[in-house]
This record gives structure tokens, C-alpha cells and sequence, in this order.
């Protein structure tokens, strides 16, 4: 099934669905996209800790004290 047609069938679920049909697939559609966003996030996180691209926990208090001047 194409990108397209799978749009036009979630338009069709959607616009048949009743409030409840409607929310959950809100719902669900959201929560995915939020972890999926997390786990990029994860993922870029750990490939700078292998790289080496960390700050040590002074370095990051300085860098937080630096914003209250």
C-alpha cells in the first residue's frame, strides 16, 4: 500500500469515526511521535558520550551561573 493510499484510508477512518475512534488515534498518534522523538534524542545523546563530547558536572554549574549574571 502507498504512502497515498494509507493517508487516503487514515482521512476515510477518521472522517467515519465517532469522537471516542477519533481521540484514541489522537492519542496514539501523539504518543508515538513523542517517543519517537525521545529515542532520536537518546540516540544523538549516546553517540556524543562515544565521541566524547561531554561536560563535567562543574562545567555545567558554571555554564548554569553564567545565565544569572
Amino acid at each position: 500500500m502507498s504512502t497515498l493510499e494509507i493517508k487516503k484510508e487514515l482521512h476515510e477512518i477518521i472522517e467515519k469515526g465517532d469522537a471516542a475512534t477519533v481521540k484514541g488515534f489522537y492519542n496514539m498518534l501523539k504518543s508515538y511521535l513523542a517517543k519517537s522523538e525521545n529515542d532520536k534524542m537518546i540516540a544523538e545523546s549516546e553517540a556524543d558520550i562515544k565521541a566524547g563530547r561531554v561536560l563535567t558536572h562543574q562545567q555545567v554549574k558554571d555554564i548554569v551561573a553564567s545565565w544569572r549574571k
